[in-house]
């Protein structure tokens, strides 16, 4: 076909939207199918670019064919709008966006070449053809790069993966092959000395007056029998312990592999999986390695050596009988591999109904808080019943199949055991088969059937078995993005970021940032703001490398920052998360988690630095205190504060603040402001936040929208500009002419902050306090001491223990109460021993009226009924006996090695070294 190109250029110059014309064409410049029709149905409609326009032309026949006709010029505007399940391509014609062509996902990858080429073709008026995807691409061709590995699903494959693992421990395994053997070899002798017994003793002696020597002969036969019973008992022991060595100790590598695994992997693959189900395939999937052991040692193959010697035993016998007997076992054998067919994709059913069950529990529990606050319990309880009545549906389908397979089996041993008593019996009379050869032989039948019964039924075990390890290998064998590409960074980092041409997604076809070029330099602060969704968090989460970018680079002071060791990179950059999370343990463990080694000092300076120390030394063990898995036990605010003291304390050189403050009440945030306004001195520092007054001290602000960077400027430059930053200021300050004008009551300077600030809500500055420069003696009013600071006298003074544990007299908290009845921090004592002795008494004085627990010498007695625990202890003061409910937490750790016993009465108890004890 042929089209006039003076029709394109008509509706070019006559700005028409589309046409429906159908002249003939010339060739196209290019061409390229797509595979549904605008309104989703199934098409093979061909997308074509001409000089001056592109045509759609439809499906059909070539009389009927529509042709939809679009202008293109070099400012023309094209973009690729996702929906569910496909995504258009589109041009704007008169400021309406026009749909040209519809594409599924799977067909994405052609959608996207095609929308490049015509942008290629805008720019330089060319088409580079070299990698053109054919108009009728395959499905495989076209499937998303990112796709995880293909499940194996073969038990070969799998067992080749077992092995693997296993080989580091083969030496350990062959020898338990090896005791295998020979308690095979040892338990086929006793019924071959009851044979000699039969034959040779007991049937020759009936009738004979002197049977000393037979007697004799007995003995020496029953004791050979006991001898072999203790020798296979001795092996089973060894067998069983080193099965155990090996069992636990593949169980434990295999589980720290999938621990290492599971932290390697990006966020993206937690941000798809349920935590219940990944913790279901550590704690209970590698069991599956354990059960392995197992059967080496006592089960499938022990049993496959036993079916081997006895199947010899029984031909050495009677060949005959031997034929009989194994008439069951090719049916035996053949239904075992079947039924292991049949039984293994319901394991796959059955662990997942496990895995989805823990899921269940896990939200649940995390989540206990909200589902109390809302009085959902009974919604949860179905919810975790619905997970529960699937896990018992799959458990009872297996149960149900196994217990029917093992049942006709029995049938066909007894069948087979019924034959054999009428052949040998027939034999028996005939004078053929002596009776002791008959009882043999019945002797090893059953020793034979045992095991063949336990190698058929082992199709359950061989199912899970197989389910379990694809379960793990499957995870442990996921591809994990680079860490690094050899480059690691120097020692001396500047903190110089750029952005260029960046592009990301969580979900493909979903943009969350789209074409990002900023540069924020060394020791800049700068602020991120934006609408809900505009991309401001995903934006910081990029310089962690917490997500991969799709497209664009990212750079640290000039260096790709994927061609960085991640552990570097990200000692370079510290996270304040905008939701924060701490983990079951110390404030102190919690503040130091970036910095293990941190100094009490460093720990504390932290915590004032964000102003949570105060909050922190009002608990009754100060940075020792406990908290609950993801900060339980304190308020939002209070978690907020510590993850702030903990970023801070790690000393990172670009700084990244996502809504760092917007938990906190305003006397908090304002604290806060000045702690990160001090600490951003010298370093990057990139601050996102909703609540604009938090960013008023940035050098400068950048606005996202839709993904896309659309403003930069200082507060003021964007006022003046009146877009998208200037309404967001208007609605959060409604009838403010400016930012500043809404937030001078906020205004906070170093002054405000200082001891001599007028600003009562503020508490002054608290430094270690001079030995020589303090004045403490005895109240004449009770054992809390006065203080002298500076001339002013400070009355009823409490001390406070930072670290009661570990430091119990070091890093002491004077606190006192001013002339408005609030308590405040006097100062701090890094070591009371500096003091002297009249200081040192009267502060103890203090320690004794505020802290009072026993410290327990030794345990004396203890009886454990149900989760009680009585203790009858030697405490420094004497004998004590005392009872604790461990279901109440009665037993909490203190320190490093120590333990603290809450009686029922909560009655406090003392180990400073349990192992010591």
């Amino acid at each position: 076909m042929t089209v006039d190109t003076s029709v394109l250029a008509a509706v070019a110059d006559e700005g028409l939207d589309c046409a429906e014309i159908t002249p003939p064409a010339p060739e196209p410049i290019l061409s390229q199918a797509t595979d549904i029709d605008l309104f989703g149905a199934p098409a093979d409609e061909v997308i074509r670019l001409f000089p001056g326009g592109v045509l759609a032309v439809e499906a059909g026949e070539a009389e009927r064919r529509r042709i939809r006709v679009f202008p293109l010029a070099s400012d023309t505007c094209l973009r690729l709008e996702a929906a569910v399940g496909s995504l258009f391509l589109q041009i704007q014609i008169a400021g309406i966006w026009h749909d040209v062509a519809r594409f599924t996902n799977g067909h994405s990858p052609a959608a996207r070449q095609l929308f490049d080429r015509l942008r290629s073709y805008q720019k330089t008026g060319g088409v580079d053809a070299t990698n053109a995807v054919p108009e009728r691409a395959e499905q495989a061709l076209l499937a998303p790069s990112n796709a995880t590995t293909t499940r194996h699903s073969c038990a070969a494959q799998t067992l080749r993966r077992v092995w693997s693992a296993v080989t580091p421990y083969r030496s350990s395994a062959l020898i338990l092959v090896g005791l295998s053997l020979v308690t095979v070899v040892i338990d086929l002798a006793p019924p071959m000395l009851q044979r000699i017994m039969v034959d040779d003793v007991l049937k020759v002696g009936q009738g004979r007056l002197d049977t000393r020597q037979l007697l004799f002969t007995l003995t020496i036969l029953v004791v050979g029998l006991a001898l072999f019973r203790v020798v296979g008992t001795l092996l089973a022991i060894a067998k069983g312990q080193l099965a155990s060595v090996i069992g636990t100790a593949l169980t434990a590598d295999l589980r720290s592999k999938l621990v290492r695994k599971l932290q390697a992997l990006p966020i993206a693959f937690h941000d798809r999986h349920q935590v219940g189900s990944l913790m279901s395939r550590v704690a209970y999937d590698t069991e599956s390695m354990h059960m392995l052991i197992h059967q080496l040692a006592n089960g499938f193959i022990l049993q496959l050596l036993q079916l081997g010697g006895i199947g010899i035993m029984l031909f050495w016998l009677n060949p005959k009988l031997a034929f009989f007997t194994l008439l069951p076992t090719p049916l035996v054998l053949a239904g075992s591999w079947f039924f292991t067919r049949y039984l293994h994709p319901r394991h796959h059913g059955y662990w997942e109904a496990v895995g989805n069950q823990a899921a269940a529990l896990a939200g649940m529990l995390s989540g206990i808080r909200v589902v109390k606050a809302f009085t959902q319990e009974e919604r949860e309880f179905r919810r975790f019943e619905v997970s529960s009545q699937r896990l018992r549906n799959s458990r009872r389908m297996i149960d149900r199949s196994t217990v029917t397979f093992s049942s006709l089996l029995g049938l066909a041993f007894s069948l087979g055991g019924i034959i054999v008593w009428h052949v040998g019996g027939q034999d028996v009379l005939a004078s053929h088969m002596s009776l002791g050869a008959l009882t043999a032989f019945l002797a090893y039948l059953v020793m034979f059937y045992a095991p063949l019964a336990t190698v058929a039924e082992s199709a359950t075990w061989f199912s899970n078995f197989l389910t379990a390890s694809e379960r793990i290998f499957d995870l442990l064998e996921l591809p994990v993005p680079s860490t690094s590409s050899g480059q690691v960074r120097s020692s001396t980092v500047h903190g110089h970021v750029v952005f260029k041409n960046v592009s990301f997604c969580y979900q493909e076809h979903e943009p969350i940032l789209r074409n990002v070029s900023l540069e924020i330099m060394p020791g800049e602060m700068v602020g991120i703001v934006g609408r809900s969704g505009s991309g401001k968090s995903t934006l910081v989460n990029l310089i962690a490398r917490l997500y991969d970018i799709q497209e664009g680079q990212i750079l640290i002071d000039g260096v790709d920052i994927r061609d960085l060791d991640l552990h570097a990179l990200r000692s370079t950059v510290g996270m304040v998360l905008q939701e924060p999370f701490l983990f079951r343990g110390s404030i102190h463990e919690n503040l130091g988690y970036g910095k293990p080694d941190a100094s009490p000092e460093a720990i504390i300076a932290a915590a004032r630095f964000a102003n949570a120390h105060d909050f922190i030394m009002r608990r009754p063990f100060g940075y020792e205190s406990l908290v609950g898995e993801g900060g339980t036990g304190l308020s939002v605010g209070e978690r907020q504060r510590i993850s702030i003291a903990r970023a801070l304390l790690y000393d990172p050189k670009v700084l990244i603040l996502d809504e760092a403050t917007s938990s906190v009440d305003t006397e908090s945030e304002r604290a806060i402001q000045e702690a990160i306004r001090r600490f951003s001195r010298g370093r990057t520092t990139i601050a996102v936040a909703h609540r604009l007054s938090t960013l008023e001290d940035a050098d400068r602000l950048l606005v996202f929208d839709q993904g896309r960077l659309t403003e930069s400027g200082t507060h003021d430059e964007l006022l003046e500009r009146g877009g998208i930053y200037s309404s967001l200021v208007k609605v959060q300050r409604p009838g403010s002419r400016s930012l500043d004008e809404g937030l001078n009551h906020h205004e906070i300077t170093a002054a405000s902050l200082s001891p001599d600030a007028d600003d009562d809500e503020r508490e002054p500055t608290r430094d270690w306090l001079d030995p020589g420069a303090v004045i403490v003696e005895p109240s004449p009013h009770g054992l809390a001491p006065q203080v002298i600071v500076e001339g002013v006298v400070w009355r009823q003074v409490s001390v406070l223990r930072a670290f009661p544990a570990t430091h119990a007299e070091a890093f002491l908290s004077l606190r006192g109460t001013d002339d408005q009845s609030r308590e405040r921090e006097i100062g701090l004592i890094r070591q009371l021993s500096e003091w002297s002795d009249s200081a040192q008494h009267a502060l103890r004085q203090a320690l004794a009226r505020r802290y009072h627990w026993r410290r327990i010498v030794s345990i004396d007695h203890l009886d454990a009924q149900g989760t009680i625990i009585q203790c009858d202890v030697t405490t420094i003061e004497g004998r004590a006996r005392l009872r604790v409910d461990a279901a109440r937490d009665g037993f909490r750790p203190f320190g490093r090695h120590g333990r603290l016993l809450v009686d029922v009465h909560d009655n406090l108890f003392v180990i400073p070294d349990l192992e010591r004890l």
